[in-house]
């Protein structure tokens, strides 16, 4: 594969500017034109926009990779493996990081060499009590084990439902022992499988930095 110093997206006055620098300087350059979906130009606004509204299938079509979470596993109130019997991951991620809207998702969990299928909060546990923090808190379907102060990433696939409120932690374990979060895995196994494969080639890079973060392009 040939390499490059540098990819410029979009051919406009800066870029072709950019680029004839560069390429001035020794340095290769390759410049792709702006690309399109549902008649947007692809960009980093574009992305961040559909992760913001949890449409994550969506955002991780335009990125050309699954959006991500990455961060040391912390210590939270033990209410999953002790009031819940489910186990699960704690991560507070920076407050610049942009996250998908509130609620529960497929995940795939990045652990050094190893992946973990997962199913993950994201949102402030509005069932527990007192003033919780925006976090990812990610249940490991295949995993055993102690992650605390190990950092991971958590990668986003679909998104299963919105975050809810229930009236007491029993009714929450109530619900979550219903969901069969093993049977969302392999929904969202069958769906890819049944798509043509050029929906999962990138659509084109856009910036990873600006992609992650709250703020706008400047």
């Amino acid at each position: 594969m040939k390499q490059y110093d540098y990819l410029v997206v979009g051919a406009g006055l800066f870029g072709a500017v950019f680029a004839r620098q560069a390429a001035d300087a020794g340095k290769k350059v390759l410049v792709i034109d702006k690309m399109q979906e549902d008649k947007r130009d692809i960009s980093s606004t574009f992305v961040r926009e559909e992760i913001a509204k949890g449409n994550i299938e969506k955002a991780n079509h335009l990125l050309g990779y699954h959006y991500f979470v990455t961060g040391e596993i912390l210590h939270g109130r033990h209410l999953g493996s002790t009031k819940l019997g489910i186990p699960t991951i704690n991560q507070i991620p920076p407050e610049e990081k942009l996250l998908p809207e509130s609620g529960v998702y497929v995940t795939e969990v990045r652990l050094g060499d190893r992946s973990c299928r997962g199913v993950t909060n994201v949102g402030v546990k509005p069932t527990i009590e007192g003033k919780n923090p925006v976090g990812v808190e990610t249940h490991l379907l295949d995993f055993a084990g102690d992650l605390y102060g190990k950092v991971v990433t958590v990668e986003f696939l679909t998104r299963i439902r919105e975050e809810r409120k229930f009236s007491s932690i029993e009714a929450l374990k109530e619900e979550m022992q219903k969901e069969d979060f093993l049977k969302c895995w392999r929904n969202l196994h069958w769906r890819q499988g049944s798509r043509s494969a050029v929906s999962f080639l990138p659509v084109v890079a856009v910036c990873i930095r600006q992609c992650h973060t709250k703020n706008r392009c400047r």
